[in-house]
């Protein structure tokens, strides 16, 4: 690593540290308006309340990581443009393409930590969270009971439609399960008065079988308790589709959208949408490293005010075309895919072309172009 290398790393690490905690802190002043009735009535100690907190960091920290990396390398362009230290620079022979270098290394390092994030402790944040508050507020056991319940296995195709669940004590209440023969067609029908969820598997208990055969519907016969070890669907599993998207941690989702048996198309795509942006969103850090190289190098002081404004309008406008393409991928306006990756795509392209038009790549290219297609005549 040369010097330079480290001059840039170490000058570019305090600014970001700076700026993602302070974008940190303001998620949490802003959290704290809508959650502190709720710490005060449960007399949370200050302890348990940063212990909260910094499991939520998981959650934030996939979007926070791209600004305040990109916030840290506008101003230390700046505060070398201003120090004339840039000019210096590239008067020693150091291209501004050479300089992007450890700038970038930096970025892919960040994505990985947003992939790694992603993976289990982002998604499974607001869980956690919502432990610990239950944990401090030293209440009885938490009661989430979904009434409604339809869910489909992805694996097996199993159907089952419950009328109350209850995801803690792993309860269900007037069920009907169906089971799928190798045509799609119904092979078994259990209706259900309750079961329970015990050892990995459900005990069923007030049972009415009807059993198909060719299609067609045999007598149906009275159980009155039967331990269901084929069906393995955990009261989490049958609550999922209820959940938030943003919830599931990346191996459950991919699983979930590559399954041979999915739900229809219009409710999948929420899914969807959320396993390609999590593909995506942790490229923008690469691609603001590119737009800060772009709009925030200026060699006149008073420019630096304009330079900052137009990188602010680039994260504003960044951030408004995700989250309505985010809208429109939920909805099934535009395909998943698109949903995800045409914001990381689109303003690439355009931070990648301004980069190049800005180091001075675009104008070697054209000069070498000209020279080969046009030589210039020697003068006589």
């Amino acid at each position: 690593m040369k010097i330079i290398d480290r001059y840039l790393l170490t000058h570019l690490l305090l600014p970001f540290l700076f700026c993602l905690a302070s974008l940190f802190c303001i998620f949490v002043i802003i959290d704290l308006f809508g959650s502190m009735d709720d710490f005060l009535k449960a007399h949370t100690p200050l302890l348990a309340v940063a212990h909260i907190y910094a499991v939520m960091f998981g959650q934030v920290a996939p979007l926070l990581i791209p600004f305040a990396f990109f916030l840290a390398c506008v101003y230390l362009l700046g505060n070398l443009s201003a120090h004339k230290e840039l000019v210096a620079l590239m008067s020693a022979g150091v291209s501004l393409s050479r300089l992007v270098v450890p700038f970038f290394l930096i970025a892919l390092c960040l994505a990985g930590v947003e992939y790694y994030l992603y993976l289990d402790l982002a998604p499974t944040a607001a869980t956690r969270r919502a432990a610990l508050t239950q944990e401090w507020s030293k209440k009885n056991k938490p009661t989430r009971v979904f009434t409604g319940v339809v869910y489909k296995n992805p694996r097996t195709g199993v159907m089952w439609y419950i009328q109350h669940l209850d995801t803690a004590s792993g309860a269900i209440t007037q069920a009907e399960i169906n089971l799928p023969d190798d045509r799609g067609g119904d092979r078994e029908k259990f209706f259900v008065a309750r079961g329970n969820y015990r050892n990995g598997y459900w005990d069923l208990v007030g049972i009415r079988q009807m059993t198909f055969s060719s299609g067609a519907a045999e007598p149906p016969h009275n159980l009155g308790q039967l331990d269901a070890t084929f069906l393995t669907e955990s009261p989490c599993d049958l609550a999922a589709t209820l959940l938030r998207p943003d919830g599931y941690p990346w191996r459950d989702l991919h699983r979930f959208i590559t399954a041979p048996y999915q739900p229809s198309p219009p409710r999948m795509a929420p899914y969807k949408t959320e396993y390609f942006r999590r593909l995506a969103d942790p490229l923008l850090a690469p691609l603001l490293c590119l737009f800060a190289f772009a709009a925030g190098i200026v060699h006149d002081r008073k420019n630096r005010a304009s330079a900052m404004v137009n990188c602010m309008l680039i994260l504003v406008s960044l951030f408004i075309v995700t989250e309505i393409c985010n809208k429109l991928g939920n909805r099934s306006r535009i395909t998943p895919e698109l949903a995800g990756w045409f914001p990381v795509l689109t303003y690439g392209g355009i931070a990648l072309a301004l980069f190049i038009y800005r180091v001075g790549i675009w104008w070697e290219f054209v000069y070498l172009l000209k020279s080969n297609l046009w030589p210039r005549k020697a003068v006589k």
